[in-house]
């Protein structure tokens, strides 16, 4: 299950933040000694909280797992996660009290509008986010995504291997708009088992909802301790 959750993850990373399939990107402590003359941050495009289902299934299985959970994704279509924004005022506010003029985009980002890049080069994004810099009118560009939001559950078929459990996925990228040079890559993702009895439609699944919101508050926290969190501690090492 664990290798399956990976390679989701690495896959919504190369579709959904516009980066070639690599592993994480560790922010250099010395970003801070060069650091930009300004910055900005920007949410993606929030995506429906819903149901996601992994394991071997046929088109048919598919369907009939689909409409089983249709009762708990129309619960799910009613959860607001528009709080994970706050993952980005946090960043900002980190950015500045690291003397960098930062300011943070209200206006959602859609992905979709970015442009490819015309050539892919080593250590920079797919998409042409450098199209944004007389947009935002900054250097460098914080873009957090969400690929994946609601719960995960494991399929044999149209046979569920377990419950579902509260599921939230979310990336982080630091770019250069002048060539999109990826400075800082990394992903938060969490998953929350859902206590007992989980399934109860009819009041709403109080425990599934829980799970949600739970594995969205620890992968927002995942993602910000290796940027915000690690920044903190190199800091606090070097006045030691």
């Amino acid at each position: 299950m664990k290798r399956i959750i990976l390679s989701m993850l690495l896959l919504s990373m190369a579709m959904l933040t516009g980066c070639a399939v690599q592993g994480p990107v560790a922010l250099d402590k010395s970003y801070w000694s060069n650091k930009p003359e300004s910055a900005a941050v920007v949410v993606a495009k929030l995506p429906n909280v819903q149901s996601h289902k992994q394991g071997s299934q046929g088109l048919l299985d598919m369907a009939i797992n689909n409409a089983m959970a249709g009762p708990l994704d129309k619960h799910l279509a009613t959860l607001k996660i528009d709080e994970f924004r706050e993952a980005g005022q946090v960043v900002a506010k980190h950015f500045s009290s690291q003397g960098v003029p930062t300011k943070f985009i209200e206006e959602p980002l859609d992905l979709t509008t970015v442009p490819k890049v015309k050539k892919k080069v080593k250590g920079a994004t797919d998409l042409d986010y450098a199209s944004l810099k007389q947009k935002y009118g900054v250097d460098h560009l914080v873009v957090l995504t969400v690929p994946a939001a609601g719960t995960i559950r494991s399929y044999y078929g149209f046979v569920p291997l377990g419950k579902p459990q509260g599921y939230f996925l979310c990336n982080g990228t630091l770019v250069d708009l002048k060539d999109n040079h990826i400075y800082w890559l990394a992903t938060g993702t969490k998953t929350v088992v859902v206590e007992e009895p989980w399934d109860q439609e009819s009041e709403a699944y109080p425990h599934v909802t829980s799970a949600f919101y739970r594995a969205m508050e620890g992968a927002k926290t995942d993602l910000l301790r290796t940027l915000v969190s690690l920044d903190a501690q190199q800091a606090q090492t070097q006045r030691q």
